[in-house]
């Protein structure tokens, strides 16, 4: 029972310190403000999907799955999504991330460039996809519609790959460490 008990402890501690982690990460635009907008998604972008990634790993779904929800509100909260009616969006999106990785993982371990391709490509799908189905459901002005579409687009893909290759180094750096 205590082993129990002490794995419950470690997966709510170690998920709360992923989750602090992409908090901080997010917080580095207002700590830095002037940083370029572009480089500040690829960063922050790929160590939050880091996050997310290694809390699923190591902890199982459910705890990637509070990151991946979580970050998105935060990011409302500091002006990042200009609506509430995009964290769903983005929600969506790191979710099916997050399952991605920690399905693929159950199922044909950590072939990181296979994990990596395909749970980039779900995240930019469901993101694209679920702003451009807003889009034509809902009038948006056009400029905000453009720079919305290319920050869901490509850059997902090269964020949401990088976030699983730091993942997997970091997992590695661990299982070598608790051997």
């Amino acid at each position: 029972m205590m082993n129990t008990n002490h794995k419950k402890v470690e997966a709510v501690t170690g998920t709360s310190l992923l989750l602090a982690i992409a908090l901080l990460v997010q917080s580095l635009r207002i700590f830095f403000p002037y940083l370029p907008r572009v480089g500040t998604q690829f960063l922050i972008g790929s160590l939050v999907g880091m996050t997310e990634v290694l809390a699923a790993w190591r902890y199982g779904l459910g705890k990637g799955l509070v990151i991946a929800w979580v970050t998105p509100c935060v990011a409302f909260i500091q002006g990042m999504l200009p609506l509430p009616l995009f964290i769903p969006i983005v929600g969506v999106a790191a979710s099916g991330y997050v399952a991605v990785v920690y399905y693929l993982k159950c199922f044909i371990g950590y072939r990181l460039s296979l994990v990596a391709v395909v749970a980039a490509l779900v995240k930019c799908g469901l993101a694209y996809g679920g702003f451009s189905l807003l889009f034509i459901w809902l009038v948006f002005p056009l400029k905000l519609q453009q720079a919305i579409l290319l920050s869901m687009g490509w850059p997902q893909i090269v964020t949401g790959s990088i976030g699983v290759v730091l993942a997997q180094f970091i997992m590695r750096r661990l299982l070598a460490n608790n051997r």
